[in-house]
């Protein structure tokens, strides 16, 4: 073998064992944090702090019911410690305790009420 020869393996080797010898390469691309666990972070929340939310009212003859925090439910259940005391078209009562709760399914900020249109003449003409 020649000097150059065996000069050029021995140059390969040695890069080869420096590259390797780095360590594992990191993907420049990964977002910060990719793989970690996160962190849980445990928050107690008192019971009474509900949020009630009312989704739709059904009023049909004398049968009432409700959806309340997507739960159906009719006047006298109780749902989340509170009894339902009555149903009306836009607001359920509720009783929590010695509170009494009104969760309304409509914003009360109307600025004119509706007017009823009458004598109304079809533009419409053939």
């Amino acid at each position: 073998m020649s000097v150059g020869y065996s000069y050029r393996i021995t140059a390969l080797i040695v890069l080869l064992s420096l590259c390797m010898g780095t360590g594992a390469a990191t993907d420049p691309t990964r977002p910060f944090g990719y793989g970690e666990k996160p962190e849980i972070i445990e928050v107690e929340v008192p019971e009474e702090s509900t949020e009630w939310h009312l989704n739709g009212v059904r009023i049909y003859g004398d049968s009432r019911s409700a959806i309340l925090n997507g739960n159906m439910i009719r006047e006298g259940d109780n749902i989340e410690n509170a009894t339902v005391l009555e149903i009306n078209p836009t607001f359920v009562v509720l009783e929590q305790g010695d509170r009494r709760l009104v969760v309304r399914m409509l914003e009360l900020n109307i600025k004119q009420p509706a007017r009823a249109i009458t004598n109304v003449e079809s533009k419409n003409t053939r």
